[in-house]
């Protein structure tokens, strides 16, 4: 089986509400799906969804590399040789992880297709259910409160808050969050690197009686040292995020014993097979490796299921919630979720296709 065809779409999707981190605010996503083609007339699908603050990717020079550059390559390579593939590009073109993840996904589809196997069977899993989490962030206000209720009843067991933009507002409403919630459901907070970690631990210890279970990036991600003081020292668990984008971030975080947990996002590692040696790597140091995501569309979405369904997600959910936050996804059939759970649906590949009508609606004209 061979590579004879790949297709790339640029797409822009409005969120259901404006997201609002430490980096600032926006009302959009975009990303590029890929469909990869085989001379068996077997069609894998993939997604990049780089952002400019992870790495040197953009939809547009995502497109660039994957015209003049992936593209070529590809054409004529065996699909199923996964590990072969990561080599030749990482051979010739340095970096631009979300764009080798797009491939990436798109050849695992292409591999479970072709063997009639869903992704996670073909990395070794049968979990059918993925626990998730909620994502909300106090620029909502009461309404966001309402929405993690509403969310709890639903089955949802962990509720994320995006914090580092107003702290006293934040306090306030981490506490009549939790004074709605109870004290039985999992509150973690997400800073994405706005602090000094002398000033993340004075915000760590005005919140001791909130029990936080866990305190995601609190300072930048170019400061191991400030991160590994702040673990020491804090009572929260400390998880990395945007310092954690290779395997040899991982390693180096594990040979310094610089925190708790690690984050670790496929579309941003660069695809399924990375992840998973990040993963494995922080594991053998003892530091608990959990899913984020991109907050991908569906696509992004199952592929960061089906490798939680090879990780402990059974007691730490997974960040796989883009189809929620956003307004529309374009995958059929949907991706389903029940009970506060993504049902891992046990069709070949990544158990999805791209939807051609809603990617001609959110297409973008100019990238």
């Amino acid at each position: 089986m061979k590579v004879v065809d790949l297709r790339a779409y640029p797409i822009c999707i409005p969120l259901k509400e404006t997201l609002v981190t430490s980096y600032g605010e926006r009302g959009f996503a975009e990303f590029v799906l890929v469909e990869i083609e085989t001379d068996e007339g077997i069609i894998g699908v993939g997604e990049s969804a780089s952002i400019p603050i992870y790495d040197e990717g953009n939809p547009a020079g995502d497109m660039y590399i994957l015209k003049h550059y992936l593209k070529p390559l590809l054409l004529g390579q065996d699909p199923t040789n996964i590990g072969n593939v990561h080599f030749l590009m990482n051979k010739l073109v340095r970096g631009h992880r979300f764009v080798k993840a797009a491939i990436d996904i798109a050849l695992y589809d292409i591999m479970g297709k072709y063997t009639g196997l869903p992704v996670c069977r073909l990395l070794g899993s049968a979990v059918k259910n993925i626990p998730v989490i909620w994502l909300t962030n106090p620029a909502q206000g009461s309404k966001a409160i309402e929405e993690a209720s509403r969310r709890i009843n639903e089955g949802f067991r962990t509720i994320k808050v995006k914090v580092g933009k107003n702290w006293c507002e934040e306090i306030a409403f981490l506490r009549e969050l939790r004074k709605e919630i109870g004290e039985n459901f999992d509150l973690r907070l997400d800073a994405n690197g706005a602090w000094h970690w002398r000033q993340a631990l004075v915000y760590i210890r005005q919140m001791e009686n909130l029990n936080i279970s866990l305190l995601e990036q609190p300072v930048p991600a170019w400061d191991i040292v400030g991160l590994k003081r702040l673990t020491s020292r804090s009572p929260i668990p400390i998880v990395a995020d945007e310092c954690i984008l290779t395997i040899y971030d991982v390693h180096e975080i594990a040979r310094q014993k610089v925190v708790d947990y690690v984050n670790i996002k496929v579309c941003r590692s660069g695809g399924l097979y990375p992840a998973l040696k990040m993963a494995a790597v922080a594991e053998a140091a003892g530091i608990v490796p959990l899913v984020g995501s991109m907050l991908e569309t569906g696509v992004g979405t199952m592929a960061g299921a089906h490798f939680a369904a090879l990780l402990n997600c059974n007691t730490l959910p997974a960040e796989v919630i883009g189809p929620l936050i956003a307004q529309d996804d374009v995958v059929v059939p949907p991706i389903q979720y029940e009970g506060g759970k993504l049902i891992l649906k046990q069709a070949p590949g990544l158990g999805i296709e791209l939807d051609k009508q809603k990617i001609q609606q959110y297409l973008k004209k100019e990238v």
